[in-house]
């Protein structure tokens, strides 16, 4: 099955729709959402965790336990 369908920001949210149905989708997608986070939330947590741990890795370390009230300046 051969279907060149092009999904566009516009194809999916077409312009001049009525109120109610801007509301009506608008409010879908925010119940999809809450469900996707729901049902996700711990590959969601662990990946956030990850990336945490990814960033603390690369970031220097700045605080001195030993002189918490020096910054990481270096005299």
């Amino acid at each position: 099955m051969d279907t060149d369908y092009d999904c566009t920001i516009e194809t999916l949210f077409p312009t001049g729709i009525p109120d109610e149905a801007a509301y009506i989708l608008c409010e879908v997608m925010r119940e999809l959402s809450f469900i996707c986070e729901s049902r996700y939330h711990v590959h969601l947590a662990r990946y956030h965790e990850a990336r945490r741990q990814r960033f603390r890795e690369e970031q220097p370390d700045l605080y001195d336990d030993q002189h918490p009230w020096i910054s990481g300046r270096s005299k």
